[in-house]
């Protein structure tokens, strides 16, 4: 089975949190409408909406989060 954790940042409201060593996802990754956002353990998608508020832009990850992610189940943070 494969697991997959997702979270998302817009608006620079947070910095990220890198996962700690052996975190047993399959996936790991963070939606993110900033293009210079870096990581060591997140897959970073750059994925703006413009139009939208950034707390709106990023319920969207949240609540489809199998449109980004390729696994069976997701985790959201």
């Amino acid at each position: 089975m494969s697991f997959g954790i997702i979270t998302a940042i817009y608006g620079g409201y947070d910095g990220i949190r890198e996962l700690p060593d052996g975190h047993g996802f399959t996936q790991a990754l963070l939606v993110t409408d900033n293009p210079n956002t870096t990581s060591e353990t997140w897959t970073v998608i750059y994925d703006p909406r413009p139009g939208l508020h950034p707390r709106l832009a990023a319920k969207y990850p949240k609540l489809l989060p199998f449109e980004y992610l390729d696994t069976e189940t997701a985790v959201w943070i």
